[in-house]
């Protein structure tokens, strides 16, 4: 770095070392099992220690002598270390702590800082708050960064433009650091076409969803379940009287290959409309609840269709334009009863669905007969999940929007997805938080012209 900035390294909250009678140290995780660590010298062993405190590089090898393998050792510890997340950089100047390094990555390492030319913070960077902290974070960046200094806040905000720091400052230093973890870009070089492509929100979620290298909780944690309890399976009912739709009578399908070959979005409605047996035959065919699975953590459902851990987060809805035997409105699915339920606050909201889906399919006034809306329920699958429920439940809606592609292709429907809809009129459709349910994906169909 420079003459006045330096880096520490310290162990992270929940980590601690202990030196013990015989020699050895007892490192200690989150209050879990000790592990032993054997040091072969009294230097080693302070070296490690100094690790409670924070102590640049030179500070923990400083008292080692031309022991090698002492250093190595110390190398191995540190890099074991670093590799589970149990190790904090500090980036300090002088006697202030400007920010802390907090790995993502298991062969996290500091690089030399960059020197010279113009950087620019990069377009894919981002503030925000976590607890009490300001976080510094980017979707291809080794590490977050905790900011303490308004200092470098100031330089960070400086750099929303090309920005050349004096050769030698702390500024340079730090920012220069920051263009080796990628938060910072040279601001010389031209974005190559590729790159450009990429939206913020795309690589941030595409980072979230899929890294599963970092040093960050993933998958079935149950993280919640000592908290509060699961969502329970089957959604609370909507206010209103159940329209029962009745099982459709057993009928053949054709071979699967050759739906599959027929299947296109067909986005032409037909006359007279879709009735109310066929809305009944989809939604039995694709979306009736089969079984309710008791489980010690988090009741599960059988369904037709799979679903990440069987929790079965989506909940179907129908926005009814013109069907023969249904009401213009929006509906509510009820997947244990075979049963519709009319919303009595989401007819305006139907209607401006069944626009948007025109519109989304480039055809304006021409909306579908009905439109399938899914909603995630989302905690359901976040009380499980860790760092992917979001990803788990669009991975869902799409197999739900493959099985609505292939019933209505054997049943003769017209159907197609939709490929963008407006989360406020489902909220203004079901008065239910976006926190508790929102909408995420819709499918309209309708019978297909003679």
């Amino acid at each position: 770095m420079t003459a006045n900035v330096a880096i520490d390294w310290r162990f992270r909250a929940g980590v601690s070392l202990a030196d013990r009678s015989d020699g050895t140290l007892t490192l200690t995780v989150d209050d879990g099992q000790p592990l032993v660590l054997r040091s072969p010298s009294s230097e080693l062993t302070q070296a490690l220690l100094r690790l409670r405190d924070g102590a640049d590089k030179e500070a923990l090898l400083g008292g080692l002598g031309d022991i090698d393998y002492a250093d190595a050792l110390l190398h191995y510890y540190l890099s074991r270390m670093r590799r589970h997340g149990l190790l904090f950089a500090d980036i300090r100047c002088d006697d202030e702590v400007l920010a802390t390094l907090v790995p993502r990555i298991e062969d996290f390492n500091i690089p030399v800082p960059a020197v010279g030319g113009r950087w620019q913070l990069s377009r894919f960077a981002y503030l925000r708050r976590r607890d009490e902290d300001l976080v510094l974070e980017c979707p291809d960046a080794p590490c977050v960064v905790y900011l303490h200094s308004p200092d470098l806040v100031g330089w960070l905000n400086d750099a929303r433009r090309p920005v050349a720091p004096e050769t030698g400052t702390p500024a340079a230093a730090v920012l220069g650091l920051l263009t080796q973890f990628k938060f910072l870009e040279n601001a010389e070089v031209e974005e190559t076409e590729a790159r450009q492509s990429w939206e913020f929100h795309d690589r941030l979620f595409h980072d979230r969803a899929r890294r599963n290298d970092d040093l960050g909780q993933h998958g079935g944690t149950y993280r919640f379940q000592d908290r509060f309890p699961s969502p329970p399976a089957i959604r609370p009912p909507h206010p209103g009287e159940a329209i029962p739709l009745g099982a459709p009578p057993p009928a053949a399908s054709r071979p699967l290959l050759d739906i599959m070959e027929e299947r296109r979005s067909r986005r032409e409605m037909g006359d007279p409309p879709v009735t109310r047996d066929q809305v009944a035959e989809l939604l039995y065919r694709v979306a009736r609840i089969r079984e309710t699975i008791p489980a010690p953590a988090q009741e599960m459902l059988r369904r037709p269709y799979p679903s990440g851990g069987a929790l079965h987060e989506l909940e179907f809805y129908v926005a009814v334009g013109a069907c023969d035997g249904l009401a213009d409105g929006f509906y509510h699915y009820r997947g244990d009863e075979h049963a519709l339920v009319r919303l009595a606050t989401g007819d305006a909201a139907a209607q401006q669905m069944l626009a948007g889906a025109a519109t989304a399919w480039c055809q304006q006034d021409l909306p579908p007969q009905c439109l399938v809306v899914l909603s995630s329920r989302l905690p359901r699958l976040a009380w499980k999940y860790e760092g992917i429920a979001y990803k788990i439940s669009l991975m869902n809606a799409g197999v739900v929007l493959q099985c609505l592609y292939l019933v209505c292709t054997d049943m003769g429907l017209n159907g197609a997805a939709v490929g963008s809809g407006d989360p406020r009129l489902f909220t203004a459709a079901t008065n239910a938080s976006s926190w508790e349910e929102t909408s995420i994906a819709e499918f309209g169909f309708g019978s297909r012209p003679a």
